[in-house]
């Protein structure tokens, strides 16, 4: 498997586990106290709801998400949680019974990053798997946030190559939102440059006469 941009190995991995069985939970938990590389702060919860109040006070990294919850099955807890901020950002793992690929397939068109079946899964499955999904979750963050640089990079340059509205007499700018600014603040404001001041030779002639001659004549 190559690296991606986010190197799991030295990383410690907040995980919260959501199984109504409680000998499951204990089981996974077993795996993951068993790693080293990466290691694990584990939260766990036996129902959507507790799963739920968990989450509106912290963002694990990766979620090991039951298919069978009572009351709220894996796929409606995708739908109805999509749009929170920790769905962003946390590598979510669905866990089903042999036979369910079709169901952990939809869920990770729902926003799943991968699944795993119950009956097929050992200690070493367990934990290959949430290393990719974390590193891929981290990674597409990384890619989505770098997306965003570029596009308001892209933003400021055609505002920069464009026409702007300038006073004549005063040389301030309007900008995008009808507001007159100095031209020192706009470009401030709209590109990386930072502004010093200085007199040109014509200014520092009509401001400062005698100071321009001693210049002169050094």
């Amino acid at each position: 498997m190559q690296e991606g941009l986010y190197r799991l190995e030295e990383q410690k991995v907040s995980i919260l586990i959501v199984d109504d069985d409680g000998d499951h939970r204990e089981l996974y938990i077993h795996y993951l106290k068993k790693s080293t590389s990466p290691t694990f702060a584990i939260e766990e919860a036996a129902s959507a709801d507790e799963a739920a109040t968990l989450l509106q006070r912290y963002t694990p990294d990766c979620m090991l998400l039951d298919y069978r919850l009572p009351a709220m099955d894996g796929l409606r807890f995708l739908d109805n949680y999509r749009e929170e901020n920790w769905f962003k950002k946390t590598a979510i793992i669905i866990l089903t019974a042999h036979g369910n690929e079709t169901i952990a397939v939809e869920a990770m068109k729902k926003g799943a990053m991968d699944y795993l079946v119950k009956g097929r899964l050992d200690g070493d499955s367990l934990i290959r798997t949430i290393r990719f999904a974390v590193r891929q979750k981290k990674n597409d963050l990384e890619r989505d946030r770098l997306f965003t640089d570029l596009q308001q990079a892209r933003e400021n340059v055609k505002r920069l190559k464009g026409l702007l509205p300038i006073c004549a007499r005063c040389k301030k700018i309007r900008d995008d939102d009808g507001y007159w600014q100095q031209l020192e603040k706009y470009i401030e404001e709209h590109s990386d440059a930072e502004i010093s001041h200085s007199l040109c030779p014509g200014c520092l002639d009509q401001l400062y006469p005698d100071y321009a001659k001693k210049i002169k004549s050094k």
